[in-house]
């Protein structure tokens, strides 16, 4: 079994401005650690919860059809197959 995105999230859970706003930074220096703390901690959440937190179209392939004709399906919440 495989998953891939093929379409990631198209906004952010978090913003920036925000994130720095809370963390009371002022300036521009740390702006790359705090994207990357960012996205990190997103992923983290979606792995930890097994669900998409944000629309995003992901592929699953299956080398076969699995014995007993079930698929689980993972990330649930679908709103299209």
């Amino acid at each position: 079994m495989s998953l891939r995105v093929v379409t990631p999230p198209t906004v952010e859970a978090v913003l920036l401005a925000d994130a720095k706003q809370w963390l009371r930074v002022d300036h521009d220096f740390e702006d790359g650690l705090i994207q990357r703390l960012l996205y990190t901690a997103f992923a983290m959440a979606e792995n930890i919860t097994w669900r998409s937190l944000l629309p995003q179209t992901l592929e699953l392939s299956l080398e076969r059809f699995p014995h007993g004709r079930l698929i689980v399906l993972p990330y649930p919440r679908l709103t299209e197959i």
